[in-house]
C-alpha cells in the first residue's frame, strides 16, 4: 500500500449522520481523519489536480490502522465509485450511512434553505417539481441539482459501488439503528466490519451539523457571499485560540441567524414516503434481507 493511501471511505448519504460519525471516529487512535469532506472524487476541478494533491491532505498520517475520507457526496454521483476503485484499489472499505428517506430529504431541504441556496419554503413543492435522475450524472455545484428525491433512493447508489467492490468490503449503517435506537447489533456489526472494538461509542451525546431554519434571510445571504473569506478567518481563529473558541462563535452566530425547523407531522411524512419512496424502501429491504422497522 502506498504511503498515506486512504483505506476507509464513508461515501454518504448527505444529511444522514456523516458528521456525527466523523466526530465519533475521531475519539479513537485507530483512525486518521484529517478533516471531513475532502471532495476529491466527485469534483472534476479537484480530481484533475491528481492523486498527489489528494494524498497531501493525509500528510499527518502516523501509522493509524485506518486512513479515512468522509465525503457524503461520493455516494450520489455516478462516476465516483469507479474513481475510488481506480485510485485506492478494490480492498478499500466503503461505508454507507442511510437515513429514513423523507427525514433525510427534508433535512437537506432545510440545510439548503439555511445556507441561502434554496428559495422555496415549501418542501412538497420542490419534491413535486424535481426531475428524478437516479443516475445523478450531472454536477453543477454543491447544491445544483438538489436531487432531494434521488439522493434518498439508496439502492441504485449502492449498486454502483457493487460494480467495483466486493460486498464484504461494503458496510451499510442505518442511521436510526446506530444513533437513535442505539441497537447493540448495529454497533457490533460496525465493529466486526472494522475489526475494532469501539469502546464508549455512546459516551458523548454528539449531534453534529443539524439543519436549521433561517431567522434572517439577510444574514444567510451575507454568510453565503462571504463564506470563502469566513472560512479563512475561522481557520486562523482555530489555529490561534483552538477549536473551542470557534465552536462557541459558531453557536452564537447560529442562535442569532437560525431557529429550529418545523417538523413534518407523522401524516405528512407517511404521505410523502408513500408517494415518493415506499417502492425504493421495499427494494432496499429485499436487498438487505430484512425490514428496517424504524422507517415504517
Amino acid at each position: 500500500m502506498k504511503k498515506n493511501l486512504p483505506n476507509l471511505i464513508v461515501v454518504g448519504a448527505q444529511k444522514a449522520g456523516t458528521t456525527t460519525f466523523y466526530d465519533k471516529l475521531q475519539m479513537y487512535p485507530d483512525f486518521y481523519l484529517p478533516h471531513k469532506e475532502i471532495k476529491y472524487f466527485h469534483r472534476d476541478e479537484h480530481y484533475e489536480k491528481g492523486l498527489n494533491w489528494y494524498l497531501d491532505h493525509f500528510n499527518g498520517y502516523e501509522g493509524q490502522r485506518y486512513i479515512g475520507d468522509i465525503t457524503p457526496d461520493y455516494m450520489a454521483y455516478s462516476w465516483t465509485a469507479e474513481r475510488i476503485y481506480k485510485d485506492l484499489g478494490p480492498d478499500t472499505k466503503i461505508i454507507f450511512l442511510l437515513r429514513e428517506p423523507v427525514a433525510r430529504a427534508y433535512s437537506q431541504f432545510n440545510f439548503y434553505r439555511m445556507n441561502g441556496v434554496e428559495s422555496s419554503t415549501s418542501f412538497e413543492k420542490v419534491l413535486k417539481e424535481e426531475y428524478i435522475d437516479l443516475s445523478m450524472s450531472t454536477f453543477k455545484n454543491w447544491y445544483t441539482p438538489a436531487n432531494y428525491i434521488s439522493r434518498s433512493i439508496y439502492l441504485p447508489q449502492i449498486q454502483r459501488y457493487l460494480e467495483y467492490f466486493d460486498r464484504k468490503n461494503i458496510h451499510i449503517i442505518i442511521f436510526e439503528e446506530l444513533f437513535i435506537e442505539r441497537q447493540p447489533k448495529a454497533l457490533e456489526e460496525l465493529e466486526s466490519f472494522l475489526g475494532i472494538q469501539l469502546v464508549d461509542f455512546y459516551q458523548n451525546n454528539v449531534k453534529s451539523n443539524p439543519s436549521l431554519a433561517p431567522r434572517s434571510k439577510l444574514l444567510v445571504k451575507l454568510k453565503y457571499f462571504i463564506q470563502n473569506d469566513l472560512r479563512l478567518v475561522i481557520n486562523l481563529v482555530k489555529k490561534i485560540f483552538g477549536k473551542g473558541v470557534v465552536h462557541s462563535l459558531k453557536n452564537s452566530f447560529n442562535k442569532a441567524s437560525y431557529t429550529k425547523t418545523e417538523k413534518l407531522s407523522p401524516e405528512e411524512k407517511a404521505s410523502i414516503r408513500k408517494k415518493y419512496f415506499q417502492s425504493s424502501i421495499d427494494e432496499l429491504e429485499e436487498f438487505l434481507g430484512r425490514k428496517i422497522s424504524s422507517w415504517h
